[in-house]
């Protein structure tokens, strides 16, 4: 399947698969979340967390037995967010693009949640 392969190819190219404990350094930086998003965005169009998850995010976890951040290559965070699985993931992902930009401008993609 067309997914699969855009699966794969994500993996060879992002994967750093480095276990870290649960807490603030499990974060991802919002470069990281924009990559993510662009690079699944034919796939994600205008689902939600739940279909993000079940198609995206278990296919690439699962063999680690890692978190995504753990897999990517996690960072300290330094926002929290909670959201809500059943919004669009696109609406979540511009904000948090957002908000990076207005706190850090140039430095967003380095800005951790």
């Amino acid at each position: 399947a067309p997914i699969d392969h855009a699966i794969s190819s994500y993996m060879k190219r992002y994967a750093r698969n480095k276990k870290c404990d649960r807490g603030p350094g499990r974060a991802i930086a919002v470069g990281q979340l924009d990559t993510f998003f662009q690079h699944f965005a034919t796939y994600i169009v205008s689902r939600n967390m739940y279909y993000v998850v079940a198609d995206i995010v278990l296919s690439l976890t699962r063999p680690s037995h890692l978190s995504l951040a753990e897999v990517i290559g996690s960072t300290e965070a330094r926002w929290f967010v909670s959201h809500y699985w059943g919004s669009c993931f696109r609406d979540f992902v511009q904000t948090i693009t957002q908000h990076a930009r207005k706190e850090s401008g140039e430095g967003w993609r380095d800005v951790s949640y």
